[in-house]
């Protein structure tokens, strides 16, 4: 909106409010919450084989479940200072093998919508392609999904049960790949109605956030800042494609994340994990731009997820040692680092539009990394120091040169975003 000349007007947005309902006959003393829900985006995965949807309950309450928790962990959970203490309100809450959940999830409703093939955006969906070498046909997903949620709670835990719900379905979704947008939620309750109510959506929905304590350093992913919006309405397929398509110029774009390539051959990588790799192995094609740190050892891509696979495609033979995959130290419980960004279009309830959003969560940041090389040996630890430090911005062309001081990839995508027109609420 612009400023002007102009008559004031006065757009009221509120909360939905919650029904007074104090016993339903089947659920006594429990408030109800019910409200319509699309999946403005393809829905792959989510079932009980790999890769696919469930060919009986497409929408699972048990799966919904899991998502409010996380989603009460990034909104609520802050205000406990550590995980013990995290834990022991999560459990009384949402449940555990000796509680039963204070909260009962329902779904109604559901439109399953067809099993169709989904190529785009390629950037989001690699894990879906297929690979006939190994038998793996293209994974297929389920658009135009709808159902109804049903969620009964007890009056004390309002607060709790609505921001888990709030950023679930603005900011989360169902399936497989949800931080890159598949799956993608639009909640008539909880949506913003038009683009100009943007900052009153936001302004309304974060009083559910909880502010952690002064000092304290996150040991699970937080929600502690607004999303950023390109206040652009689209078609939600197209806001989707435009807020990946940010990622993937930022970590390849020509002249941003690499050289522009001749002949159909992608140019030169910019980050220095390449040189990285070559330096760690002594192995490797050595003709190469210099100030790269095959010397000091740089992974800043590791702070945007993990794992990261490394193949040197279209470079001389001589560097086939270096193909590798970066993980988190690798335990039975651990062998991925969720990104802490999130990639999708954000819903406008009443139109047929959406907008290009990213949300950045706050994390633990990455370490005690390892290099895993496909002749099967492994590197030495990976530190903080190797993710994130000042040279890695400094060296001529780096993507994060101007964009974040710290040598910090997290900080150079919000920059670069914000470079193309992403604003916060």
């Amino acid at each position: 909106m612009t400023e002007g000349n102009r008559m004031a007007r006065r757009i009221e947005w509120q909360v939905p409010p919650v029904p007074d309902i104090a016993d339903n006959g089947h659920h006594p003393g429990l408030r109800e919450w019910e409200s319509e829900i699309r999946v403005i985006t393809p829905l792959f995965g989510g079932g009980t084989t790999p890769r696919e949807t469930d060919p009986v309950t497409v929408v699972r309450p048990s799966s919904i479940r899991g998502h409010l928790r996380f989603w009460w962990r990034a909104t609520r959970g802050a205000q406990f200072g550590t995980a013990a203490k995290l834990r022991e309100r999560e459990d009384a809450l949402w449940g555990s093998v000796e509680t039963p959940s204070q909260v009962i999830v329902e779904v109604s409703d559901i439109n399953a919508g067809p099993l169709e093939v989904c190529t785009n955006p390629a950037y989001a969906l690699f894990p879906f392609q297929p690979n006939p070498r190994k038998g793996i046909l293209q994974a297929r997903a389920r658009p135009d999904v709808a159902f109804k949620l049903i969620v009964r709670h007890r009056d004390q835990d309002k607060g709790d049960v609505f921001a888990a719900l709030w950023a679930w379905t603005n900011f989360g979704g169902i399936g497989a790949r949800t931080r890159r947008g598949c799956g993608a939620l639009m909640c008539k309750a909880s949506a913003p109605k038009s683009t100009d109510l943007l900052p009153k959506w936001w302004a309304k929905g974060s009083t559910f956030l909880k502010a952690p304590p002064p000092g304290d350093q996150p040991e699970w992913a937080r929600m502690q800042n607004a999303p950023m919006i390109k206040a652009e309405p689209t078609s939600p397929i197209a806001a989707w494609e435009a807020s990946v398509g940010l990622m993937r110029e930022f970590r390849q774009g020509a002249d941003v994340g690499r050289n522009r390539g001749m002949g159909g051959r992608p140019g030169r990588s910019l980050w220095p994990e390449a040189n990285s790799l070559r330096g760690i192995t002594g192995k490797g094609e050595g003709s190469h731009e210099p100030g790269i740190h095959a010397d000091a050892p740089g992974f800043p891509r590791a702070e945007l997820g993990l794992p990261i696979v490394f193949h040197f495609h279209f470079e001389d033979p001589l560097d086939k040692p270096n193909n590798s995959e970066l993980y988190p130290r690798r335990t039975p419980e651990s062998h991925r680092m969720a990104s802490p960004v999130i990639l999708r279009p954000l819903g406008i309830w009443g139109t047929a539009q959406a907008v290009p959003m990213m949300l950045v969560l706050t994390a633990p940041p990455p370490q005690d990394l390892q290099l895993h090389f496909d002749d099967g040996t492994t590197s030495p630890m990976i530190g903080p120091q190797e993710v994130r430090r000042p040279d890695l911005a400094t060296y001529p062309n780096s993507p994060m040169a101007g964009r974040s001081a710290a040598g910090s990839a997290l900080e150079a995508f919000q920059a670069f975003a914000i470079s193309k027109g992403y604003r916060r609420p």
